[in-house]
């Protein structure tokens, strides 16, 4: 039994290097270059998606660049529509004074012809009144007392106070 124990320890050995030598002769190489490559291609992987996140990191930081100049930009044009808001709202109130000016000046303008033509008006009213006064008198004797009362019945009859 011990010689048959040995035998088949001999034989497995055999059969073990055997194998062992056929593996590495035809399958030992092959496997490790799969392996290999797999390697390579989880590295390559790796390497892609590092520069993947650097791309990405560069593009953020250019994109906030980017969105940093947009708002300084429109920080700019927002103060300069102010600005010219303000100086449309300037020109806006002088061109409102100079017009009230102008409306005010016609104004005091034809008030001042209205006064005249009142003035113009109630002068020849009174040379009307007068004549006429002058007319009545002449019209009467030419004494003191008859004159008196020619000028008192011409009032009475201006004012409506006087009775036919």
């Amino acid at each position: 039994m011990n010689d048959s124990i040995v035998r088949e320890i001999i034989a497995q050995l055999l059969g073990f290097a055997l194998f062992f030598w056929i593996l590495k002769t035809f399958a030992w190489k092959p496997i490790l270059k799969l392996l290999d490559d797999r390697r390579s291609r989880i590295q390559n992987g790796l390497r892609d998606i590092e520069n993947g996140r650097k791309e990405i990191s560069n593009l953020q930081k250019d994109y906030e660049g980017r969105l940093t100049k947009i708002e300084d930009e429109a920080r700019v044009k927002i103060q300069e529509a102010v600005s010219e808001g303000k100086k449309i709202a300037q020109e806006i109130c002088e061109k409102a004074r100079e017009d009230a000016n102008q409306i005010l000046a016609k104004a005091k303008e034809n008030i001042d012809l209205e006064i005249f033509k009142a003035q113009l008006d109630l002068r020849m009213k009174i040379v009307d009144l007068a004549l006429g006064a002058a007319e009545h008198v002449i019209k009467r004797e030419m004494n003191e007392s008859s004159q008196r009362e020619a000028v008192k019945d011409f009032i009475e009859e201006l004012s409506g106070e006087r009775k036919p």
